[in-house]
């Protein structure tokens, strides 16, 4: 085959204008990146409170390899336990509030599902890494001095989620730490996934507490806390507009 004939051959495979070869732009190649996008866009991306179907049912499955603690049921329905999951994920990983898919948690959301996400997961803050050890213990027992193990108690979540063994395990001590600027705390008004709630419930500890301070909790986002809770006996996820009131400080992680 001489010159002209192997370019016009190059050319009907390329499916270019011969007329226009030399001008023709090179084909993108196509990056792992790329196909991760537009997969990740079309499977959960804006789906939210009122979806349903099959790739809601996709999304439980997902969220329940992630965390079972959460009580998720793949029903195909965005229900409560769904889109408290999709807060939580979404404050982990992306930092962003809301229960709607935005597309970089449906990029992240995809990645899980195809197996490809623990390759290269996103960059967490000091607060996200600790919220995400504390969902590990959603369901915990909640025991007044607990270790951790088997039971715990508000400040014990902190401490074991920390993972910073100069911290101490009470609530009114961490609330001191952030107040001295010690052990990776510090206090502010503005608080992001992971950072500490401070409350000052009244108990007949109040007196004794510093500060005032008989609860710690962890932000999640505007709607949402997670907190080892004597009321519902275990650590949950709880509706933050009830607790707003009693927030005494917001301890910030350095």
């Amino acid at each position: 085959m001489d010159a002209l004939q192997q370019r016009l051959s190059m050319a009907d495979l390329r499916g270019y204008n011969v007329t226009q070869f030399d001008e023709a732009p090179i084909p993108q190649q196509v990056t792992f990146s790329n196909v991760y996008t537009q997969t990740a866009k079309s499977a959960f991306e804006g789906i939210g409170p009122g979806s349903r179907g099959a790739q809601v049912s996709k999304l439980q499955e997902t969220l329940r390899k992630w965390n079972p603690r959460l009580g998720v049921e793949v029903n195909g329905t965005f229900d409560q336990n769904t889109e408290k999951a999709v807060s939580l994920y979404r404050a982990i990983y992306s930092g962003t509030e809301g229960s709607k898919i935005d597309s970089t948690t449906a990029g992240h959301l995809s990645a899980m599902q195809d197996g490809t996400f623990w390759k290269n997961p996103p960059a967490k803050t000091a607060g996200q890494e600790l919220l995400y050890h504390a969902s590990q213990q959603i369901g915990k027992p909640y025991v007044l001095g607990g270790d951790g193990k088997y039971s715990t108690d508000c400040g014990q979540l902190i401490k074991t989620s920390a993972g910073k063994s100069e911290l101490s395990r009470c609530a009114d001590e961490q609330y001191r730490s952030a107040k001295a600027g010690k052990h990776g705390l510090t206090t502010g008004e503005k608080a992001e996934p992971g950072d500490l709630l401070f409350f000052n419930y009244p108990t007949s500890q109040s007196g004794l507490a510093y500060g005032g301070i008989t609860h710690v909790g962890i932000h999640v986002n505007s709607q949402w806390t997670l907190a080892a809770s004597s009321s519902a006996g275990r650590v949950v996820m709880q509706r933050s507009a009830p607790m707003q009131p009693y927030v005494a400080s917001v301890g910030n992680w350095k």
